[in-house]
């Protein structure tokens, strides 16, 4: 959960740099000029991710083994960008607002500079889905007594009742 930081270590006051830094947590959207037009890149809603989910899980899969301290980890994710071309642009274009066609019609480097925009801006929602909410769920599964097949109540005894027979 994203928290507004108040005060940097050791109680001095944020840098511009830290208060930049939890800006773009809190309000991550940004604008970039492409084909000629300004277009804002907007991190996912709720709503959207719901009403998306498939497109969304089928890219946070192919995003898997790409990791961000990969010395290469631009050029891996432009290829996934090849790769998964109809789901990234759909994504991209989720995101922006516009049209597949919009999209495609760009120049490379401004393409290039859209779906790298949209990574920073959406990269929360792929790297919870990834890292975070796994690590949870194991955790949560160490944690949980094991269940397998195992008696759910005591055994009742011999004689339930006097008298009976």
């Amino acid at each position: 959960m994203a928290q507004r930081r108040t005060q940097a270590k050791g109680g001095s006051s944020p840098t511009d740099g830290e208060k930049e830094d939890d800006l773009n947590v809190l309000a991550p959207d940004r604008e970039i000029t492409v084909g000629g037009e300004t277009v804002m890149v907007r991190e996912y809603s709720f709503g959207e991710q719901l009403r998306h989910g498939a497109l969304l899980a089928e890219l946070t899969e192919a995003l898997r083994p790409v990791k961000s301290t990969d010395a290469d980890f631009v050029n891996r994710l432009l290829n996934i960008l090849v790769e998964h071309q109809a789901q990234m642009l759909d994504a991209i274009a989720l995101s922006i607002g516009r049209d597949r066609a919009w999209i495609e019609a760009l120049s490379g480097v401004e393409g290039e500079a859209l779906a790298l925009t949209w990574w920073q801006v959406n990269q929360g929602f792929f790297v919870r889905r990834l890292m975070v909410y796994p690590t949870l769920a194991a955790s949560a599964l160490s944690r949980a007594p094991a269940t397998a097949g195992g008696a759910s109540s005591p055994p009742s005894s011999d004689t339930a009742t006097p008298g009976a027979s």
